[in-house]
């Protein structure tokens, strides 16, 4: 009787027939559901950095509108 074994590969299940497919077939599995995971912290690290930077850049535009006057009569400088 031959060798068949029943591997669910990202939600289908697939038959195989020898041991050394069913073991590239299950090895394949799990790297990828690895590359899944490292996607995913890539994805998160992504959206924090364009966080990041949305902060940064809106720091930058506050400091370009800022208006800063001197009235010599006072002595005394105004930021706005």
């Amino acid at each position: 009787m031959a060798d068949f074994s029943k591997i669910n590969i990202n939600g289908e299940d697939v038959n195989v027939k020898d041991t050394v497919a069913r073991s590239n077939a299950s090895s394949a599995s799990s790297k990828a559901d690895t590359a899944q995971s490292t996607a995913n912290e890539a994805k998160q690290s992504a959206q924090t950095a364009n966080t990041n930077a949305t902060s940064a850049l809106n720091k930058i535009d506050a400091i370009k509108t800022l208006n800063i006057t001197f009235d010599s009569t006072k002595e005394t400088i105004t930021i706005k």
